[in-house]
């Protein structure tokens, strides 16, 4: 729901042109391709993956709890980033954990499974913040709502990567494992 809405959230900021709401949208999305990067290469130097899911999970639900909670622009736009760069960073490490254990038939069933989920996050999420605003005036429903949804999904993730870790079967690539800083 934030792809869609964040134009409208920052031109609610007030005091920008439509020009200038377009060139502010892209910030959060700049750092969080960049945080991405970032974590994912932390993950294949060290191999770990879990909680280089679960911990910019955490920090993403944070981000957009406190984008919801505060009333300065500015601020609101930092906790914005950061709550999409938590979420970004936390879905390169979906793919690694999901690579890590699907092969053959099972491998493209699951990535199907994982796509076709996420296009219908993509379709009623739009909607669901659109509905919520429209009955609330805000989106500061919406935006808890989407913290929840990104500690949930963390959380679950890591208990996914946990037990497949305590059975072996979680591990870095092994091209990854040789990568220097």
């Amino acid at each position: 729901g934030l792809t869609l809405w964040l134009p409208l959230i920052i031109r609610g900021f007030g005091g920008l042109s439509k020009f200038e709401v377009g060139l502010v949208s892209a910030i959060p999305f700049i750092v969080a391709a960049t945080c991405s990067v970032l974590n994912g290469r932390d993950s294949d130097r060290t191999g770990e993956r879990k909680f280089h899911l679960l911990i910019p999970a955490l920090i993403g639900a944070a981000g957009f709890a406190t984008a919801a909670s505060i009333g300065n622009p500015v601020l609101a736009l930092v906790a914005l980033c950061i709550g999409q760069a938590g979420l970004w960073a936390s879905n390169n490490m979906l793919w690694s954990v999901a690579a890590s254990f699907l092969t053959g038939s099972t491998a493209a069933a699951g990535i199907g499974l994982i796509n076709a989920t996420g296009n219908l996050g993509g379709f009623v999420g739009p909607y669901a913040v659109g509905y919520v605003r429209e009955q609330t005036g805000s989106f500061a429903l919406p935006m808890y709502g989407l913290a929840a949804a990104v500690l949930a999904y963390g959380v679950i993730l890591f208990g996914l990567a946990r037990r497949l870790e305590r059975e072996g079967v979680l591990h870095a690539p092994a091209a990854s494992r040789t990568v220097t800083p």
